[in-house]
């Protein structure tokens, strides 16, 4: 290693030192003495491809601050072809001089078969700018032939209203329908041109079925096909499966999830074992509210993969929406069994057993989710099963905990006073209160509850500030104003208490006044 350091050192120019120190360093790119010889090699190299590699290796190691011997690179060879998979790298992570570098080398190279990696970045850091609009759509009608998906998708998403795009964009979707970056593509037609994109998935399906309809045998020729990719789905059943599950996903990122119970339904009969597809048809089904094709299509998915704790537990959500909690729990427990550390179904079994009254399960279970999970909501789930179970100085303990990991946790802090309250330990509770009201100072719910608190500590005085400030933070708020009037009341000031009282009648007039006209 020494020798080809040393060697590559003084001669990084000849025929071969870049390709022999890329190689070198790409397989022992924490060698401290391979880090120090790339940093220092840089700066004074020509713009090979594997100049770049090196680069780019270097880059890899450091997240935040890009080292200076990669900017000297850049710098003296951004217009070299060699740059392009560096300047994508430079672009990705929003690096201003790249933009500058990457407009220069595509005046150069933007018909380059790996042009892509430069023009796709800069597309989404440069937003609508025409001369890398032209440059893609150059760039596209020369390599048609490999990945162009992501830079479609960018090119619909930035120029909307552009017709040169647009009929890109139905061109390639036509040309590639069953590309793995379909869905993409036609999600970011669909999202600014939706009848555009709605009349793409109805061909696309359209020309499926004509392909399962012909077999084995070559589509009929006056019939519009969407490419030679539908010929090729005709004679393989799992391409044919994979097309009626990319229109699925289609409808779902359109937010039109009934819409792909068809065409999942067609996915699975074309390969039933097909787990994904019948993953998403038993939530297309659930979304529908067929809560029993929804719980059949989920266990089918169990079937094809047993040991997927994953699949179980998504079985055990339908059969809680189906009201089988017994079931339920049955499943969750095989989820965990299969998978001890799945938080989600541990937490999804407590809040069972606690539907099902059984107290003492669901406080061991929230325990376990503790141990899993030490996470804020867990404690806090942990204290209303210990609250549930009557361990009131557990409970307390766990909100603390809970406090401790999230400070500014409301919900934990309004427990703990009221946990303080029913003890009958009012200067805590009222200090709770108090860290609310801290927490939240516009908030009249907050300044209601402290009122309260003072109530139990019998400071009145208190008790009609706060209910002061919760009545101006909302002055239709009934149950302050008809308070403030009963605390004015037990201290004797009558008109004070009678103007509480007006408000409060003023408020219920209101809203009387506000359901009549609702219900008219």
């Amino acid at each position: 290693m020494k020798l080809i350091i040393n060697w590559v050192n003084d001669y990084p120019c000849s025929n071969g030192a870049a390709g022999l120190f890329a190689l070198l360093f790409g397989n022992n790119s924490d060698d401290n003495r391979l880090l120090n010889a790339a940093r220092g090699l840089l700066p004074r190299v020509g713009g090979e491809a594997a100049w770049g590699d090196v680069a780019i290796e270097l880059l890899e190691d450091c997240e935040r601050a890009i080292p200076l011997p990669i900017l000297v690179w850049a710098e003296n060879n951004h217009e070299q072809r060699g740059a392009c998979f560096l300047l994508g790298r430079l672009l990705r992570r929003g690096l201003a001089l790249a933009k500058d570098w990457a407009i220069k080398w595509c005046q150069i190279w933007h018909k380059e078969r790996s042009a892509n990696y430069v023009l796709e970045p800069l597309l989404a850091l440069t937003g609508p700018d025409e001369r890398v609009r032209n440059w893609s759509l150059r760039w596209m009608v020369d390599n048609w032939d490999v990945n162009t998906g992501f830079l479609v998708e960018k090119l619909i998403t930035t120029f909307p209203s552009d017709t040169e795009v647009l009929s890109i964009t139905l061109q390639w979707l036509e040309d590639n329908s069953l590309h793995k970056s379909w869905s993409y593509v036609w999600s970011a037609l669909h999202k600014v041109k939706v009848q555009e994109g709605l009349t793409v998935l109805t061909l696309k399906s359209e020309s499926i079925l004509r392909a399962c309809a012909s077999g084995d045998s070559e589509p009929a020729h006056d019939a519009p096909v969407l490419g030679a990719s539908s010929n090729a789905a005709a004679r393989n059943l799992e391409e044919l499966a994979n097309a009626w599950y990319s229109i699925a996903i289609a409808y779902r990122k359109a937010e039109r999830e009934v819409d792909a119970i068809p065409a999942l339904i067609k996915a699975t009969e074309l390969k039933p074992d097909f787990a994904n597809a019948w993953q998403a048809l038993g939530v297309a089904y659930g979304t529908a509210g067929e809560t029993d094709l929804a719980l059949q299509a989920l266990l089918k998915v169990t079937e094809l993969l047993p040991n997927e704790a994953e699949a179980w537990h998504n079985v055990a959500l339908a059969q809680g929406k189906a009201g089988q909690p017994e079931n339920k729990v049955a499943t969750l427990k095989k989820a965990v069994q299969l998978n001890p550390s799945f938080a989600a179904s541990w937490r999804s079994l407590a809040a069972t057993y606690d539907q099902l009254g059984q107290i003492s399960l669901a406080l061991e279970t929230s325990q376990k989710l503790v141990e899993l999970k030490p996470k804020s909501s867990e404690y806090y789930s942990l204290a209303i099963a210990q609250g549930k179970a009557g361990h009131s100085e557990e409970q307390i303990a766990a909100l603390k905990k809970a406090i401790e990991l999230r400070p500014r946790f409301v919900k934990a802090w309004q427990l703990l006073s009221a946990t303080y309250a029913r003890l009958g330990q009012i200067e805590l509770a009222l200090q709770a209160n108090q860290k609310l009201v801290e927490l939240r100072p516009d908030d009249s719910q907050a300044w209601y509850y402290l009122a309260i608190a003072y109530s139990r500590a019998e400071r009145s005085a208190d008790q009609i500030s706060a209910l002061i400030k919760a009545t101006e933070l909302d002055p239709q708020f009934a149950k302050a104003w008809r308070m403030l009037s009963v605390v004015y009341t037990q201290i004797g000031q009558k008109e004070s208490a009678l103007e509480a009282l007006s408000h409060n009648k003023i408020v219920l007039g209101f809203r009387v006044v506000r359901l009549y006209l609702r219900e008219s």
